[in-house]
This record gives structure tokens, sequence and C-alpha cells, in this order.
């Protein structure tokens, strides 16, 4: 059941009221429509509202068409099961790279990366990078090679892979608001922003 209303908390509310009413057959529920223009702390407000109010409390809860690491943190901690995000392939699209260890996101297209013969991340270990510098990476961008975007979602992928074990690990140990503490810590003090 899609739990739809835009940014309306109200409309939220009325429609995970109502949809399962009369519906006993329904695998769970998808909050969808998410990023309509509101601001991450009304995200935040609708998430936690939204599954104050998802009953019965035992049917799958999906977060759908989430994007950062921080949405996905609201998500978790108002207990959704899964998230469906395309985040990866999102910063890939525009040659984005993040490097979530140090809440840091790099711009490949720069001209800053044209001559850095460096990984993306040192101490990733996927394919991008072990076999390719932020230059060669940068090339294919800027030549619009589909390779280019292919390998920043490689790297991509691993990075979030690696963030959502150590969400995991989190939840399981019970420390999920000092992860979230220590995300936001990486994003307040500006780390979390597009580097060149």
């Amino acid at each position: 059941a899609a739990i739809h209303g835009g940014s309306v908390v109200a409309e939220r509310i009325r429609c995970a009221r109502e949809v399962p009413v009369g519906t006993e057959n329904f695998a769970g529920f998808v909050c969808a429509g998410m990023h309509s223009g509101e601001s991450f702390e009304q995200r935040e407000t609708i998430i936690s509202t939204v599954a104050r109010h998802l009953q019965p409390a035992s049917k799958l809860r999906v977060g759908s068409g989430t994007g950062s690491p921080d949405d996905v943190l609201i998500y978790a901690s108002c207990g959704y099961d899964l998230i469906e995000t395309s985040y990866p392939f999102d910063l890939a699209e525009v040659g984005l790279v993040s490097v979530l260890s140090s809440g840091t996101t790099l711009n490949l297209r720069s001209k800053n990366h044209q001559l850095d013969r460096a990984p993306v991340s040192d101490s990733c270990g996927c394919y991008t990078c072990h076999n390719h510098s932020r230059a060669y990476l940068h090339h294919l961008l800027n030549v619009h090679e589909m390779l280019g975007q292919s390998l920043l979602a490689l790297h991509n992928l691993q990075d979030y892979l690696q963030f959502f074990q150590h969400l995991r690990r989190h939840i399981r140990a019970g420390t999920l608001p000092k992860f979230r503490r220590e995300v936001a810590s990486t994003r307040d003090t500006g780390l979390h922003q597009v580097n060149g």
C-alpha cells in the first residue's frame, strides 16, 4: 500500500489510516513521493509521523525514493525495513562519487582532478579504486564515455554497501542514535558537501 500526500502530513496520515481498510492481503507499506520540495526537517517529520500510523505494525515498511545517507538514517530510525534508492546511480550520472567514510562527495568532472593520479578513495576495495585514477575517470566523464558513469556507479555502490553494513551493525548493537550523530557531524562540519 503506497502512502502518498506530498509534504502535507495530514494527507499522509489519512492515507496511512485508509489504505488497509478492507484489504487484508497486502504485503506492507511504501512511503513514497518524498523529495517534492520539502526541507530535510519537514521530510524527517513526515517520515516519523507516518511511521507511527502504519498499522498493522507487523507489515513490511519500505522507504521509497530516498537519496542521501541522512534520508536512509531517518527511515531506519523510524523502523522501516527496506530502503529503495537510486542514490549511487544518481551521483554517478552527474559525475559525483561518494566517500561516505569521510563524508565527502567528489565532483570528478572538475578540472581539479584532471591530473590527479590518486584513486577515488585509498581505503576502498572496489574495482574502480583498484584500477583507475581520478584523472582517468575525469577524462572518461569529460569525453562523455559511458564507461565513466559505470565505473563511478561501481564505486558508489561499494561505498553505499559499506554504509549499509555500518548501519546494520549499529541497529543490531542498539547504537543507531550514535551512528546518526556521527553522520550528522560530518555533514555539520561541511564535509558532506561536494568537493572539486
